[in-house]
């Protein structure tokens, strides 16, 4: 949990939806103009985030087959009833692994020690809120 200086007491939590697709988007309004991101990503990033876990990501099987190429450790969650989509496989992103995939999918370690997450960057959609204590 992280801290909060202005509320000692109070631990702030969030969890965190990642799915990847295709999305539209575009900026919408004249008086206060927004760049918005449409189409069923979104939606489905919504959804990961909904049913993550506090302090958890949660990633969508396309995520998933993504993210295992670039060397990121991930966990199978199980399958999930998913509002207007069924059930889906999803899993829980934990970490980077300090393995290099090559595009034969042999693998070479490094001498690094396993990093924990960093930012990253893919097309697809997230979605991030932060929860109640």
């Amino acid at each position: 949990a992280f801290k909060i200086p202005h509320r000692a007491d109070d631990k702030l939590q969030i969890r965190v939806g990642i799915h990847s697709g295709p999305v539209c988007a575009g900026v919408v309004g004249v008086k206060m103009p927004r760049y918005c991101l449409f189409g069923d990503t979104v939606n489905t990033a919504s959804r990961m985030e909904s049913t993550s876990e506090a302090m958890h990501i949660q990633c969508s099987n396309s995520t998933y087959q993504l993210l295992k190429k670039e060397g990121f450790i991930l966990e199978c969650r199980g399958s999930i009833d998913i509002k207007g989509k069924g059930m889906m496989t999803t899993w829980w992103l934990n970490g980077q692994s300090d393995y290099i995939a090559t595009p034969t999918n042999s693998t070479y370690p490094n001498k690094r020690s396993p990093s924990p997450l960093r930012p990253y960057s893919s097309t697809g959609s997230c979605e991030m809120f932060l929860l109640p204590n």
